[in-house]
């Protein structure tokens, strides 16, 4: 029933999500370190936001 409603692209984009929600949850169960006044840690934290926002941002937009 679900795979009617869910278009290839939106599937395509959550398979190349993956990475980003792999970060999330090292997050959530502290196996990541994150100080955001270092540059190394602020990048990982908007680049895991902007891929994540990008990815299901062009599926957004196919949609009819």
């Amino acid at each position: 029933m679900g795979m009617k409603y869910t278009s290839t692209t939106f599937a395509s984009a959550t398979i190349n999500v993956l990475p980003a929600i792999t970060f999330i949850m090292a997050l959530v169960f502290r196996l990541e370190k994150v100080n955001l006044k270092k540059i190394h840690s602020l990048a990982k934290v908007i680049g895991t936001a902007g891929y994540s926002i990008r990815s299901h941002g062009y599926d957004f937009i196919q949609r009819p």
